[in-house]
Formats: structure tokens, C-alpha cells, sequence
């Protein structure tokens, strides 16, 4: 998980961290402070509009990023709230196919997004605390997730967004343009 910090003219006032392929170009968290969001999105447009409707409204904004990583697309869900002229944006990689979790890995990941315990997932389930734990974990773990609010986090966003996914170990960057 990404977080950012945005000034009022969207430039990068702070972020958490970079992705590996940027350290791995040279680049450094000082090289990012202060340049607009916009040289690090390669497809704005949505990005670009759930910001301005942050800003516009003051209400918690979430979008879907297609992004380029290494000659591979990665989806990113992108959560964005308004604290003064600022805006934080939370973002969570998502760079493999959903399909690939087992059914029952769905089920326990579309049972955290209501928002209910490992007990209450065991029960509706009928299995024990024990082996919801260990999907929450093999999830978290396939998913690159670090920790749990990451995995809350994604279950919410499937929760509200559509099921569109893909597998970027395969989608190249050219299958996306027209």
C-alpha cells in the first residue's frame, strides 16, 4: 500500500514509499516531493476526476488506476480523502487475477468487505477461526497484501467497484491501447 500526501496544486507534498521498479531506477522519496501527481499517473483521466471531485466536495473519492510497471499493467485501488487543501490518497496494488483465489478464498474476502470477524466468517462458513485465518493470511500474502487494513481495504473496494480484473503477468501495455 501507497500513501500520498497531495498539496492544493496537486504536486506531492509527501509519500510513504516508492514501488521497486523506481528504486530500481536510481530514484529516490526526494525526487518525487513537490513534482505533480500527474508525471507519476499514466492514465489521469479518471484519476484526474476523482481528485477534482474530492476537492470539489469534500467526500471520500475511490478509482481504479491501470498503471505500468515494468512493461506490465497493475490495477491500483485508489482511495482519496480532503483534509484542508490537501488530499490523501491511499493506493493498493493489486497485481494478480482474482480468479486465482480459490472459491472459498472469495468467499472469505467478499464476507471481511461486510465487515465481519474471523469468528462471525467461521460460523457463517462453518468452519473454524483457525482456517479463516489462513485465508486471510494466504490472501494477504498472494496479493502482496502487508496487513490486514490492506486486505479490509481491497475488500471494500470489490465490494463497491465492478468485478473487472485481469491477470497483469500476462496483459501487456499494447492489449490496452487502441
Amino acid at each position: 500500500m501507497i500513501l500520498q500526501i497531495l498539496d492544493s496544486e496537486d504536486r506531492i507534498a509527501y509519500p510513504s514509499g516508492l514501488h521497486p521498479s523506481d528504486t530500481e531506477q536510481g530514484l529516490t522519496i526526494d525526487d518525487i516531493i513537490g513534482q505533480p501527481i500527474w508525471d507519476w499517473v499514466p492514465f489521469p483521466e479518471e484519476y484526474r476526476d476523482a481528485i477534482t471531485r474530492c476537492r470539489n466536495t469534500g467526500k471520500r473519492q475511490h478509482c481504479d488506476l491501470l498503471i505500468k510497471v515494468g512493461g506490465q499493467i497493475h490495477r491500483w485501488l485508489v482511495q482519496l480523502d480532503r483534509f484542508d487543501n490537501y488530499l490523501i490518497v491511499t493506493a493498493t496494488s493489486i497485481p494478480v487475477n482474482m480468479e486465482d483465489r480459490s472459491e472459498r478464498e472469495r468467499e472469505v474476502l467478499q464476507l471481511l468487505a461486510e465487515h465481519l470477524s474471523s469468528s462471525q466468517i467461521a460460523m457463517q462458513l462453518g468452519i473454524t477461526v483457525s482456517t479463516v485465518e489462513k485465508h486471510r493470511c494466504k490472501i494477504r500474502h498472494t496479493l502482496g497484501l502487508k496487513d490486514d487494513q490492506s486486505l479490509l481495504r481491497l475488500g471494500d473496494a470489490l465490494s463497491e467497484s465492478s468485478t473487472f480484473y485481469f491477470d497483469s503477468r500476462t496483459l501487456q501495455i499494447d492489449e490496452l491501447s487502441p
